[in-house]
């Protein structure tokens, strides 16, 4: 968690000293952590930083977007090179519980419209948060 704590200020460091106007995506988020270990292992975690779940959750990210796994929903294009579907569902649930309670939670389920409908909702709620049409 430090180790992606310290690379994600990194970033928006270099951001805010930026001329230009700049968005940063992040593939994960801190609070992921927690769906992969145990409620002890990460109270222990956030014991030692000095962090609360409500500030990782709640403060360090302006929006969250979750996008729900292929396994559930799309089974059909879902590919099990780490995780069997059953898994990859079971670990979802916890990061989609992990990020709720965040003031800008979005979650996008599968439809049958396809992945690329999904990028563009995606692309749409990110340039909505930040004012752009």
């Amino acid at each position: 968690m430090r180790l992606q704590m310290d690379l994600e200020d990194i970033l928006t460091a270099i951001a805010q000293t930026s001329s230009q106007h700049t968005i940063i995506l992040f593939d994960s988020g801190v609070m992921d952590g927690s769906a992969y270990t145990d409620g002890n292992i990460w109270q222990a975690i956030l014991d030692e930083t000095g962090w609360s779940t409500i500030q990782l959750r709640d403060r360090r990210y302006e929006a969250v977007i979750h996008l729900v796994t292929a396994a559930d929903g799309a089974e059909e294009v879902y590919v099990p090179e780490k995780f069997s579907a059953e898994k990859a569902r079971e670990i979802d649930k916890r990061l989609i519980d992990a990020w709720v309670g965040h003031p800008s939670f979005d979650l996008v389920k599968n439809r049958k419209k396809g992945f690329n409908n999904k990028i563009d909702y995606c692309l749409k709620k990110v340039l909505s948060i930040v004012g752009m049409p």
